[in-house]
Formats: C-alpha cells, sequence, structure tokens
C-alpha cells in the first residue's frame, strides 16, 4: 500500500509497466503530453478503480502520466504476480476483460457526447462523477461537490475551450443554477432543472448499461477475491466490490420506483443480494473457507445476479 500527496506521480508518460495500481481512496488524473510539450488532463479515476493496467496487458509503456490530485491511498500490484494470477485464475481474467471494455465504451460514450450532448449537460454529468468518486461528496448533500482540478482541466476533460467554460459558469451562477465557492459547487439547481434526478431511460443521467456495469464490477471483483492468494490482494479487491456497490446505491437512492419500472423489484433482489455477500460470502472469504463462498456465489447468488440483469436490460 502506498501513499500519495496531491501533485505526487504514480507513473509518468513513456516508463515501461513495473505493475498495476487499485486506488484505495483519492482521485488520480491521467494526463497526456503531446511531442509539442502540451499536456492535457484526459480522465479521472477514483477509488476502487484499476490504474495503468492498459499499459500491463499491452506489455507496454504508460501512455499518460497518473498524478494524485488529492490525498491517494494506492495498492500496488507488481506485473510478475498479475501476470501469475491472469494465468492461474479465470475471474481475474474476465475480470480484466470486463474492466477494458467497459472503459472502452466509456470513452465511445464520451466522444459520442462531444457531439451529440450540450456543454452544460457535459458539465453537470462530470460534476456528478467527481461527486461519486469524492470522500467529500455527502449523502444529503449529493449535488454539492469539490472539484479537485483547476478551470482549463475541467475544459479540456469536457473538450471545451477554457473561456467557453467561463462563459457557461457565468451563466450559470447568474441562473442561479449553480453556487460556486471556492473548490466547491453546488449544482444542485442545475441538475433538477436538467432533469437528472431521474427519467424512463436514465438514473441520474446515467443509462442503465453503466448501472450494469457496476453490479458486474462487483461480481466479478468478488470472484476474484475468492480465487486471491494473498490477504492484500483480497483487501484490495474487497475495496473494489464495497466501492461499486455504493455507487451503484447512491444511483438508486435518486430513482423513485415510478420513475423506472421494475425499480423496486430491482432494489428488493440487490438488497438480498448485498446482504447475503456481506453476512456470508466475504466473511467466508476472510476466514478462509473458499468451497463455502464459491456455492453460495455461484448458488443462489448467481440466481440473484441473473435476475437483475434480466430487470435492467428488459426495462424500456
Amino acid at each position: 500500500m502506498r501513499v500519495y500527496q496531491p501533485g505526487h506521480t504514480l507513473f509518468a508518460q513513456g516508463e515501461s509497466c513495473a505493475g498495476v495500481y487499485i486506488l484505495n481512496t483519492g482521485i488520480v488524473g491521467l494526463r497526456r503530453s503531446d511531442e509539442h510539450g502540451n499536456c492535457a488532463l484526459v480522465s479521472l479515476s477514483g477509488p476502487g478503480e484499476l490504474v495503468g493496467y492498459r499499459a500491463f496487458l499491452a506489455s507496454d509503456f504508460h501512455s499518460n502520466t497518473a498524478e494524485a490530485l488529492t490525498p491517494c491511498r494506492v495498492l500496488f500490484i507488481q506485473s510478475s504476480d498479475l501476470r501469475r494470477w491472469l494465468a492461474e485464475s479465470p475471474p481475474v481474467r474476465d475480470y480484466f476483460i470486463h474492466k477494458a471494455l467497459s472503459d472502452l465504451n466509456r470513452a465511445q460514450t464520451m466522444c459520442a457526447g462531444l457531439l451529440t450532448e450540450s456543454l452544460k449537460s457535459r458539465f453537470i454529468k462530470l460534476l456528478l462523477r467527481i461527486g461519486d468518486m469524492s470522500p467529500a461528496q455527502r449523502a444529503d448533500q449529493p449535488f454539492l461537490v469539490e472539484v479537485p482540478v483547476q478551470r482549463k482541466d475541467i475544459a479540456a476533460l469536457l473538450g471545451a475551450a477554457p473561456g467557453s467554460l467561463s462563459r457557461l459558469l457565468s451563466d450559470l451562477e447568474e441562473e442561479g443554477l449553480i453556487v460556486i465557492d471556492g473548490r466547491w459547487i453546488d449544482f444542485s439547481g442545475a441538475a433538477r432543472a436538467m432533469d437528472f434526478v431521474a427519467s424512463p431511460s436514465c438514473v441520474e443521467g446515467m443509462p442503465r448499461s453503466e448501472i450494469l456495469a457496476f453490479l458486474i464490477e462487483a461480481r466479478l471483483a468478488l470472484l476474484s477475491m475468492i480465487d486471491a492468494r494473498d490477504a492484500a490482494t483480497r483487501e484490495a479487491l474487497n475495496v473494489t466490490v464495497q466501492t461499486a456497490s455504493r455507487r451503484l446505491d447512491a444511483k438508486l437512492s435518486r430513482v423513485s420506483d415510478g420513475a423506472v419500472r421494475e425499480a423496486h423489484t430491482f432494489r428488493c433482489v440487490w438488497d438480498m443480494f448485498k446482504t447475503t455477500r456481506q453476512t456470508e460470502i466475504i466473511p467466508a472469504v476472510f476466514s478462509g473457507r473458499m468451497d463455502r463462498a464459491r456455492e453460495i456465489a455461484t448458488g443462489v447468488q448467481g440466481e440473484r445476479l441473473a435476475t437483475m440483469k434480466e430487470i435492467l436490460m428488459s426495462t424500456k
């Protein structure tokens, strides 16, 4: 486990990949420089997420620089250990495949958004994402976030010119849709005005496919925990399980049962799924009863997972 302060780098662009980083707490930004020395913030990663895994999978140099934007606790896993686990554990391989496909889907969604969404919509969705990964996020004020980057970085993440972002912020403040206090932004007015609370096709402005991704991410991390060989890896994967679950819970908490068809049924199954996982499977894993953990995870939990996936994929 390593600790990084804001401004410190986990790895630099062009360095060979020594391993993979799993964020325990904090926010990490990925920056990329071009041949002319211009640098831009291209993405953010929060608790439970993997950083540096693409260079590992490709056996290549890092294409970005990973910088701690807030105080971070990060688990580092050496490449040699990870390659052995990939060779020995199908769930670990499945987890990495899912992660790569999920990130690719997110990147394609962002590219499409640059062409189809307004700058205002992209800005609000970015604030929602920062809130999801920020430890300072408060449950009673879901639309109040602390933004750990400068405005030029926000503009880069949105694919906008800094001047365009400044005009947007001024307009939103004048309309009373956001309140800016230093690094803190209260965007409750904008979120509600733009109907980000709930809609028939989205949960908190996020497609159901991403809610499904949270569900699968927690599931695959749990299966990887059962096959992990050491306590440190199990602890790190448990962070991923809990983080993905909290994000799913946060989205569901903002949706009324009438806003999304079958939302109540999904919640009931999800609550049973979590309870069994937290009270039976995870305690069995940490006490060394792997056969028992695997039996439950692939038995009744498999049936519940199938039910939830069916609900998400069939809801119109």
